[in-house]
């Protein structure tokens, strides 16, 4: 994969969460009710954020549009081939509920 590739938004959406984790920086997007998670990134391009509080009002810098860059897509810090690739999963309510996004996919405008 070439350098500097883009991470972008599936949908609109809130920033639920950006920073490192164990497998590269990730974002999670809220989009009300389905989340979507991208990891492997080297860089982010949205503010770096931990869930908001319950009950807090969401802060318009949370706020994500469909296209928006979310980072630098990179590789998983422990694949020892370095293989850049953006990992992305759905979620139906959290993590644990992660359903393959490529049926959805498939219907998805092409940005190129």
């Amino acid at each position: 994969m070439p350098d500097g590739l883009t991470a972008i938004a599936a949908s609109d959406g809130v920033l639920w969460s950006a920073g490192r984790q164990p497998r590269g920086l990730a974002v999670v997007v809220d989009h009300g009710g389905v989340a979507t998670f991208y990891t492997h990134m080297d860089k982010l391009l949205v503010p770096e954020a931990s869930p908001p509080a319950k009950g807090e009002q969401i802060q318009p810098w949370r706020t994500i549009k469909a296209g928006q860059p979310l980072g630098i897509i990179g590789y998983d810090p422990l694949d020892a081939q370095k293989l850049k690739h953006l990992h992305f999963e759905l979620w139906r309510g959290g993590p644990k509920d992660a359903v393959d996004p490529e049926p959805l996919m498939r219907g998805w405008q092409v940005i190129g």
